[in-house]
């Protein structure tokens, strides 16, 4: 889809400068708290728009969830999605600058929209 339908299906705008977010609970032995932490911190850094799309359901993902809220709730420039369809996805990451997260989505997706990782 097109920029405007996009826009239309996500209910925002979507600027030049879009970053898209997509981060999974780490499994053990690592600690999703800490580098939850690390993620968030470095995301304040950047003055970018930011969308962020939902993690997995594993063991930590309320914990993301709520951090994400909390982040978009203080940043304007950030959206919270739940579940975006393929199709939205897909034109979403032809529009984004930027990919951040863990999702096998940046090593899958990413490439062929030419995101920078």
């Amino acid at each position: 889809m097109d920029r405007a339908e996009l826009e239309a299906r996500l209910g925002a705008p979507v600027e030049s400068d879009l970053t898209v977010v997509a981060y999974h609970p780490v499994t053990i032995p690592r600690d999703t708290t800490f580098e939850a932490e690390a993620l968030f911190a470095a995301l304040k850094q950047l003055p970018r728009q930011m969308f962020f799309c939902y993690p997995n359901a594993d063991a930590g993902s309320r914990e993301l969830i709520q951090r994400a809220r909390e982040f978009a709730a203080s940043h304007e420039r950030a959206r919270v999605f739940v579940n975006l369809d393929a199709a939205t996805y897909w034109s979403l990451l032809r529009e984004a600058q930027l990919f951040i997260g863990n999702s096998s989505s940046g090593i899958m997706e990413t490439p062929s929209f030419r995101c920078r990782l």
